[in-house]
């Protein structure tokens, strides 16, 4: 019986390519996701280099545009990506993490190498078909198919051990073309599937591959291919008049809204043990869930409380940073002032953890299995954002009604 071949997790969370540092951290976060599942073989990861914006979109004296922002930190974490891929046995088969989507280019290329010939599935709203000549923006990431196929920034394409073809393209979903991008298509005949209608997809890319008489593939997938209105988490989002299009919802019900007092039938929310975060655990939640009732569960090891109730670790995670009027150090010592004095008033810090590659190393400690594992049972959809809230004692808030599905992890009640 033969073996099957090993797999290689390559962990690239570039984001220089789109100029959005959330694939930064989003990146880190999903490959450890990724890597609890898939249990590759091997692993390796890419170091993310400094960069400056070393260019503005521009032309030069020929009236054409050469801009590639970020080029020399792409093209270092592309030598980076070649060097480890080259110490790979040429059976493996490596699945990349990314970061933007110029992350493809070094192992699409390595995949052309080995085996020649080979289709190139791209699920993609956007065709990253661009030139340095014919981008609006310069951000490499609407380039990497384009690169693959030669016409790429020099630098890079000296990395790359083969070029593609235009017939090796199979796109799925693209639906967000720059003229340049759409004239290349049209001039080469190269193939364009819709997603429209889902339920006949698979036949029609089995078709396209037949048609072909590929012996090969290498499947890439950005999320934005996803229609937004289900999946609004991608960085560049596109309209889906052509993905999975769904039928107008149902007007709203009249909404009855209950009086500003508890209600009679209101009972002390109730306490579970988190136990191991088994089946066991997670059939406790399912039977709450189902109900619409609140629980607590006590004793949950999803995030490192002790790490968030030492108030010196939270300063040292957060830094100096004040993207709103207060530090978090200035924070405390207007607690402290108030606390020590006799004013009513109470501090309340609301802080989105999302858009900040320092705290990439804590995302990834969190029992992302669970959560995404309640997510998925219960179709609350991804996970889309982290916030951090502290209130001094005595704090409060409005009555509000949140649109989303909160998990609440409380770090200490002092």
């Amino acid at each position: 019986m033969a073996c099957p071949a090993p797999i290689h997790l390559l962990r690239f969370p570039q984001w220089q390519g789109s100029d959005a540092h959330a694939h930064l951290a989003g990146g880190r976060a999903a490959a450890a996701i990724v890597e609890s599942v898939l249990q590759p073989s091997s692993v390796s990861a890419v170091p993310i280099f400094e960069a400056e914006n070393s260019c503005d979109p521009g032309v030069d004296a020929k009236g054409q545009s050469q801009c590639v922002r970020h080029l020399e930190a792409i093209t270092r974490q592309a030598r980076v990506a070649r060097a480890q891929l080259d110490e790979l046995p040429p059976s493996a088969r490596v699945f990349t993490c990314g970061g933007d989507c110029g992350v493809e280019v070094v192992p699409v290329a390595r995949a052309s190498r080995l085996w020649p010939g080979l289709a190139v599935v791209w699920f993609d709203a956007h065709a990253d078909l661009n030139t340095p000549a014919s981008s609006p923006s310069g951000h490499f990431h609407g380039m990497p198919v384009r690169t693959l196929l030669g016409d790429g920034p020099p630098e890079l394409l000296q990395l790359l051990p083969s070029r593609l073809e235009p017939s090796q393209l199979i796109y799925v979903g693209a639906r967000s073309l720059d003229p340049p991008e759409q004239d290349y298509v049209d001039s080469h005949a190269v193939t364009l599937l819709s997603a429209e209608p889902a339920s006949s997809l698979p036949d029609r890319l089995s078709a396209a591959l037949r048609k072909g008489r590929f012996g090969a593939a290498y499947v890439h997938v950005d999320l934005d291919v996803l229609d937004p209105s289900s999946f609004p988490h991608a960085v560049a989002r596109a309209l889906a008049e052509l993905l999975l299009p769904r039928p107008d919802p149902p007007p709203p019900a009249p909404m009855s809204l209950s009086p500003p007092a508890w209600p009679a039938h209101y009972r002390p929310i109730a306490h579970e043990p988190f136990g191991d975060g088994g089946q066991a655990t997670l059939d406790t939640l399912a039977r709450y869930v189902e109900a619409d009732q609140p629980v607590v569960l006590t004793g949950a090891d999803i995030v490192d409380v002790e790490r968030w109730s030492d108030n010196a670790k939270v300063e040292a995670l957060l830094g100096d940073k004040a993207e709103a009027s207060l530090s978090f150090g200035e924070f405390l010592a207007e607690a402290e002032r108030l606390a020590a004095g006799d004013s009513a008033e109470r501090l309340y810090l609301q802080e989105t953890m999302s858009g900040h590659p320092e705290l990439a190393e804590e995302f990834r400690s969190w029992n992302w299995p669970f959560l995404l594992q309640n997510s998925n049972r219960h179709r609350w959809g991804l996970p889309d954002s982290n916030e951090l809230f502290i209130g001094m004692q005595g704090a409060e808030t409005d009555a509000h009604y949140d649109e989303r599905h909160n998990l609440f992890f409380q770090a200490t009640d002092t």
